[in-house]
């Protein structure tokens, strides 16, 4: 927290109150909160949070400014546990007021000078009051969280609503911090997080997050928000019972005439009962505009799980699916990370870089101490498709040009060679680019039928098996039944 204190160490005061506007037909909170026009703080609220950020703000200047204009009313997150054996969860509490003190006729009631304040949006014309300690804008004491930078890690692994461990003592990527019971949130974000159920602290935390993204807050606007927010995920003793150092304690009042009176006036001014027609249709349009909210919430929560899911290292499991348990029965193994590392190299490939990726590592191969001979074989399109689909065996022993076999990689002339090496080529080029394969590419992926193909020499056919070699030592390993019995042959 920030220590900026004002002329002669005393910090500034708040913002003015604007004057209060005319009531207007909202029924709902969320509305209210939504009306830019009523929102008298809309280009100030950063220096609002920069008070609730400064240690030298008083407490009792926060709560008198919170309490002072209950009919424009300001909202704040708080982390409470509302109910027994249930996890603290973040509400907001809004439209503060102080009752009043004992009237001169001595009229004393059990609510004078209490702070209230209601917790959520309307449900079928009721909301919910609850009575609030006069301590809520105090300083909370330090405690020890995660920084920025490794948070959203340590976040992935929190299932919710869980609370973070206590951090006891400095450690690396963590840093010591301290907040308000109490902090204020901008009109512009509350109808996020009005549901009277309340939110997890990390789903406050994400939700928040991207709502200051999309709306380009700039950093440090907000950072006294998310600073609240990491205080609020982390427990302040050791085991499950331990609380967040932001949790407040609510109380629900049980309604007499005394605090009726003093409250519906406030309700009234705010929200409108009346039951036209225009306001039916502005209901429904709130009620629109809220599932649209929570589904773009939903979206974007959707898009940031599957860029997460992007970023993760591809394994031959997520790349094969299926057909790795056909892959490793035919290698021999039972583990995944037996595989050899042709098929890692394979499976962190993309779908372009695939051809390229394979090629490269069988001319890696052709140069290993390992190598049957410093040739390697020739990556050809259908070499390419058998070995993305798992077709190590053929069919009918007829088929010479599928399956991983002695055939396949064949060199039976310089020329047949050269032909095949321009095949594979163009085929790496017409696979590695944005659009489709025409007629005329297609056309260039046939080697001549003159080219015998074929070895038709001792020297040819030599190169024929060194290649062959080559290209199952790659694939299956060296350590492979049939590489090392090939090798000793």
């Amino acid at each position: 927290m920030n220590q900026q204190p004002g002329p002669q160490g005393v910090a500034n005061p708040l913002p003015m109150a604007p004057p209060e506007p005319e009531a207007g037909p909202h029924r709902t909170f969320a509305s209210y909160f939504q009306d830019v026009t009523r929102d008298g703080l809309s280009r100030s609220w950063a220096q609002v949070l920069r008070r609730f950020d400064d240690a030298a703000t008083v407490a009792d200047t926060l709560l008198s400014a919170a309490v002072g204009t209950p009919t424009t009313p300001s909202a704040y997150l708080c982390c409470a546990s509302l109910h027994a054996n249930v996890s603290p969860r973040v509400f907001v509490v809004h439209t503060l007021s102080r009752f009043p003190a004992t009237a001169l006729d001595g009229n004393v009631t059990p609510w004078d000078n209490q702070i209230f304040g209601y917790l959520g949006d309307m449900i079928q014309g009721i909301v919910a009051t609850v009575s609030l300690p006069v301590t809520a804008f105090n300083l909370t004491n330090h405690a020890w969280v995660h920084d920025l930078q490794n948070l959203p890690d340590v976040l992935a692994l929190l299932q919710d609503p869980v609370l973070l461990p206590r951090i006891p003592q400095a450690i690396a990527g963590a840093e010591q911090l301290r907040t308000r019971h109490l902090m204020y949130l901008p009109s512009r974000f509350v109808h996020l997080l009005l549901s009277n159920r309340g939110y997890t602290p990390k789903e406050t935390y994400l939700t928040l997050q991207q709502a200051f993204f999309q709306d380009m807050c700039q950093p440090d606007d907000v950072q006294p928000i998310m600073d609240w927010l990491r205080l609020s995920l982390y427990r302040t003793e050791e085991g499950d019972a331990g609380l967040p150092v932001t949790n407040l304690v609510l109380t629900s009042p049980v309604i007499d005439e005394d605090l009726a009176a003093h409250r519906s006036p406030i309700l009234n001014h705010l929200i409108s009962l009346r039951q036209d027609v225009s306001t039916g249709l502005e209901v429904a349009i709130n009620h629109m505009a809220t599932a649209v909210t929570q589904q773009a919430t939903e979206v974007n929560r959707a898009q940031m799980a599957r860029a997460i899911e992007r970023e993760a290292p591809v394994t031959p499991a997520t790349k094969f699916g299926l057909l790795l348990d056909s892959l490793k029965n035919y290698l021999h193994i039972e583990d995944e990370q037996d595989l050899p590392e042709f098929w890692f190299q394979f499976a962190a490939a993309t779908r372009k870089q695939e051809f390229s990726v394979l090629r490269d590592y069988l001319e890696l191969y052709a140069r290993s101490e390992n190598a049957f001979i410093s040739t390697a074989p020739i990556l050809s399109p259908k070499l390419h498709a058998d070995l993305a689909s798992i077709t190590f065996v053929v069919d009918h022993l007829n088929d010479l040009k599928s399956g991983i076999q002695l055939f396949i990689a064949m060199d039976g002339s310089e020329g047949h060679r050269a032909a095949s090496l321009e095949l594979a080529r163009s085929y790496g080029l017409l696979y590695e680019r944005d659009h489709g394969v025409s007629l005329a590419d297609l056309n260039q992926l046939k080697v001549p039928k003159e080219l015998r193909s074929f070895p038709i020499s001792f020297f040819y056919l030599e190169r024929n098996l060194g290649l062959f070699g080559n290209l199952i030592g790659a694939v299956l390993g060296d350590a492979h039944p049939i590489t090392t019995a090939y090798r000793t042959f």
